[in-house]
């Protein structure tokens, strides 16, 4: 940082007023450019948080994933309900009532 003190103490208060200015400005600039930079540190640790959470559970999640596509399979094979339909809860409640009879 280089402050031309000489040239400050021989200059207006007029012109001393828009040197200040203009350091408050340049301040202002760092500061958002700060913001924007801490934000963008925050981001990249919530993603490397992230991957490591997934190195950590793949293969858990890739388990429970295969599961509930193979239990989705399973519920789409019961069939058809009234009219060619999915089944609803109801038409099984209604299937189940029906076996027990």
């Amino acid at each position: 940082m280089h402050v031309p003190v000489k040239y400050l103490l021989e200059c207006s208060d007029r012109t001393l007023g828009e040197y200040q200015l203009a350091c408050l400005n340049r301040a202002s600039n760092a500061k958002k450019k700060a913001r924007q930079l801490n934000e963008e540190v925050i981001n990249h640790m919530a993603e490397a948080a992230f991957a490591l959470w997934l190195r950590e559970h793949r293969r858990e999640l890739i388990d429970m994933c295969t599961s509930i596509a193979v239990e989705a399979k399973e519920v789409v094979n019961l069939g058809e309900g009234e009219h060619g339909h999915p089944l609803t809860s109801a038409d099984l409640e209604n299937r189940r009532c029906a076996d027990a009879d």
